[in-house]
């Protein structure tokens, strides 16, 4: 096999921006069926269905968000409240029929309500020794949730 040649003076640098806690306007640009993982801590086998989320930031914020929602029976309550929250009607989430089209979710407007929290769970970087720090979603509401900084 030839050596690649890389130009890595063309390569942007990628550095993730730590977002102060607050809400931030922004659009759902993905969502992906997955199955969890096994996890010894807790026991479980993995294999349960959820969805996987992405957010992009509006200005003057930028970068992405992810969150994840459980499709498991006891867990359907929060993923039913972020469709509501994405503009669907209540009643069409209702009854043992629904099919939910993954596109009809993409390009709705929210609002997210963001945190940071150690990266590491406490723990500093193996590689630097620093304690960086993580956004994570706390919450999601409709696109309509801000007016003039407030809520409406």
């Amino acid at each position: 096999m030839s050596p690649v040649k890389i130009n890595w003076d063309d390569a942007p640098t990628q550095v993730f921006e730590v977002h102060p806690d607050g809400l931030y306007p922004a659009t759902v640009t993905g969502m992906k069926l997955k199955k969890s993982q096994p996890n010894e801590a807790t026991g479980s086998k993995g294999g349960n269905p959820y969805y996987e989320v992405e957010f992009t930031l509006e200005a003057p914020a930028t970068g992405k968000q992810w969150n994840n929602y459980s499709l498991l029976p006891q867990a359907l309550w929060k993923f039913k409240q972020f469709l509501v929250r994405c503009g669907f009607e209540e009643d069409e989430l209702s009854g043992d029929d629904f099919e939910l089209n993954e596109q009809d979710v993409l390009a709705r407007e929210v609002v997210l309500q963001v945190g940071h929290r150690d990266k590491y769970k406490g723990e500093p970087d193996p590689k630097t020794g620093e304690m960086p720090q993580q956004n994570y979603v706390v919450d999601v509401f409709p696109a309509d949730a801000i007016e003039d900084g407030g809520w409406s």
